[in-house]
């Protein structure tokens, strides 16, 4: 039969079909390695990196509450806001109540937990001190800057805090810049190897169109 059809292997054909599948199963290979890494790099990086800001936020929140307790003559509301916020972040759930998340504890560490447990303990003396009418020693206990004062121990906490959180950034701008230069040059090579199989092909069926001349 191929002699009789001169039908044969044709090498420019099977160099466009090989050259083709070359390039789907590679881009294959690629994306779903580069969907792994990036999976990754949410879970073990991102989602904890978003869940420490957002609790790094609260965390000021509450602190703020502190002062607003003060200025507004100790008004109830913003001692019992603070209990809210500071249970979110001394939560050991998966799922805290409130829908919070994951706690600091769990989150930065044990020591970043401790931190803002000492920054707890002199907001509950700064409200004692308010609340039995002792107004400057709770403003002296709230603005100090030893260690014991407010301010000092909820820096020291901020600090521990923003510590893990750079590291977790860092982490996934590390995953990020390694996904993209994997993907360096997929711009190009698609265009390549494309433009080869349009050059080939009609190599290939040259001999074939000429029969019909």
């Amino acid at each position: 039969m191929a002699r009789r059809f001169r039908r044969s292997w044709n090498p420019a054909l099977l160099a466009a079909t090989a050259l083709s599948l070359v390039l789907v199963f590679a881009s294959m290979i690629v994306l779903g390695s580069q969907a792994g890494r990036m999976s990754s790099a949410r879970s073990d990086d991102l989602n904890p990196y978003l869940a420490l800001s957002r609790l790094r936020a609260v965390g000021y929140d509450a602190a703020a509450d502190t002062s607003r307790y003060l200025v507004s003559a100790n008004l109830a509301f913003y001692k019992d806001d603070f209990t809210t916020k500071s249970d979110c972040l001394t939560s050991a759930k998966a799922v805290a109540a409130d829908g919070c998340g994951a706690g600091i504890g769990e989150l930065a560490g044990p020591e970043a937990l401790q931190r803002w447990q000492a920054y707890q303990r002199d907001h509950e003396k700064v409200v004692s001190l308010a609340e039995t009418g002792r107004s400057e020693g709770a403003v002296e206990a709230l603005t100090g800057i030893r260690r014991g004062d407010a301010a000092f121990d909820f820096a020291y906490f901020d600090a521990a805090v923003g510590a893990v959180t750079d590291v977790r950034k860092e982490g996934f701008d590390r995953a990020l810049s390694g996904a993209e230069s994997t993907l360096r040059g997929w711009v190009i090579i698609p265009i390549v190897v494309l433009g080869l199989v349009i050059l080939l092909i009609p190599i290939g069926v040259r001999r074939r169109l000429a029969e019909y001349r």
